[in-house]
């Protein structure tokens, strides 16, 4: 589980998505102490992440920084030369004869095919050559802090874009944050804090199998410029190899996501050592992939059967959850070797989640869609669930430095946990029906859920 600034991020959290230039401390809870907090869903631990800001009386401090690199391959990749590509196919088409039994190889299917006119080409294509670049990445990151004697505020920026040393592979991402907190009187502190980020890249997972698969009898272009296909006749039947470049540039996996969180929270103090909190919290995060394959591409053309040209796909994702917590600290100091904590918090959370995805084909000109293939059914999912946690240790020292075990202590070796959850009956499933452009996808609303929950410790 991870927390910023004491609001828990959802399932969908990216850590990557936070500017690491926005960190100021770093801490992780586990076993009892992260449980007796954020109950069942810390039971992995806790990340406690604190961004920058706070403070009081600082003039404004602007920082900007910038960092560049470049990858590069340090050695070529040796690749089979053509002569050498024929020479190794025959050979093992021969082996493969042999090993069947046949006392004359050409009547072995593998070196007919071989052997078929056109099959081998004339070219000497170095596709490690064409399809690597030299990577440039680079990074900028803009903030300002200040405060004056009852407030501060800040607030970032980061730009980041890196190339991959593939062709047509990328990712950039923005990211920013803001923050203000101000003491209204002595004794209450309002607190207000939003961040988000914004990421797209294309990645294509199918870069160096295609590379590997490179043949290098075969050109890269025809002379028209477009994209060359190795083609021959075999067993009645019009084959084609294929393109490397082709598959890498025609085939497109573009990955945008966004996330934003907002969160405010009072904090009162009415008596010493007592702290009352309130806060809300609301976080939404969207996932779409648009997946498009050129008739170009082995996929986009059928398997070079050229029954559809193109082929594409939408996937969409989208959550959001909402919480309002109060809590109550309390710590003291009695005499002066004795010392009393405690915890009290209630929370309230409603998230909600939809996804689908479309697939498409047969694109007039690889950018213009005309028809739809098939899709899945919208789903929908908003659970609400609410829990109570409560916590409590003390330290007494014993005579001569024994220390007494005390109730309520949540770092017990031995702890005594009470923990009840309380499930009521589930609503009944709704349907919600929404129609998409030439194909109907139905929606499903789950249950609510609520959720009891605490937890005491003891040594």
């Amino acid at each position: 589980m991870i927390v910023v600034d004491d609001v828990p991020m959802s399932e969908d959290y990216d850590i990557n998505m936070l500017n690491p230039y926005d960190v100021q401390q770093l801490d992780v809870l586990k076993g009892a102490s992260a449980t007796a907090i954020y109950g069942s869903r810390a039971a992995g631990g806790v990340i406690m992440i604190t961004t920058k800001g706070g403070g009081r009386n600082k003039k404004p401090i602007i920082n900007y920084g910038y960092s560049f690199k470049r990858s590069q391959l340090v050695s070529k990749i040796r690749t089979l030369s053509t002569d050498e590509f024929k020479l190794l196919l025959l050979e093992a088409a021969r082996n493969e004869a042999l090993a069947q039994g046949y006392d004359n190889i050409s009547e072995s299917s593998d070196y007919q095919r071989y052997t078929s006119p056109g099959f081998f080409g004339e070219e000497n294509t170095n596709w490690m050559n064409e399809l690597m670049q030299d990577a440039n990445s680079q990074q900028h990151n803009v903030s300002i802090q200040g405060a004056s004697t009852n407030s501060s505020y800040n607030g970032s920026f980061s730009y980041a874009d890196d190339q991959g040393m593939i062709k047509s592979l990328y990712n950039k991402r923005y990211t920013f944050s803001a923050g203000f907190n101000t003491d209204i009187n002595k004794k209450l502190r309002a607190i207000v804090g939003v961040n988000g980020s914004f990421a797209r890249k294309n990645e294509n997972q199918r870069g160096m199998d295609v590379a590997i698969e490179g043949r290098p009898d075969s050109k890269v272009y025809n002379e028209d410029g477009t994209y060359y296909h190795q083609t021959y006749n075999y067993g009645g039947t019009t084959n084609m190899a294929r393109n490397p470049l082709a598959e890498i540039l025609g085939t497109k996996n573009l990955q945008n996501s966004n996330n934003l969180t907002l969160s405010t929270s009072l904090e009162w103090r009415p008596i010493n050592g007592l702290t009352l909190t309130g806060r809300y919290s609301y976080q939404t995060y969207n996932y779409d992939t648009d997946y498009y394959a050129s008739s170009d591409t082995y996929e986009g053309s059928d398997n070079f059967r050229y029954t559809f040209q193109g082929y594409g796909r939408r996937t969409h994702y989208k959550s959001n959850e909402q919480e309002v917590e109060a809590r109550a600290n309390y710590s003291t100091v009695i005499k002066r070797d004795h010392s009393l904590t405690a915890m009290l918090a209630a929370t309230f959370n409603d998230e909600g989640s939809e996804n689908y995805w479309i697939a498409m084909d047969n694109y007039g000109d690889d950018n213009v869609q005309n028809g739809i293939w098939q899709g899945t059914e919208m789903y929908e999912r908003y659970p609400k669930y609410g829990k109570f946690v409560g916590q409590c240790h003390a330290f007494i020292p014993g005579p001569h430095g024994i220390q007494i075990p005390q109730p309520l202590h949540p770092h017990s070796k031995h702890p005594y946990r009470w923990f009840v959850e309380i499930l009521p009956p589930p609503n009944t499933v709704g349907a919600l029906s929404r129609l998409l452009p030439l194909h109907g996808l139905s929606a499903t609303k789950s249950s609510s859920k609520k959720t009891f929950l605490g937890s005491v410790s003891s040594s």
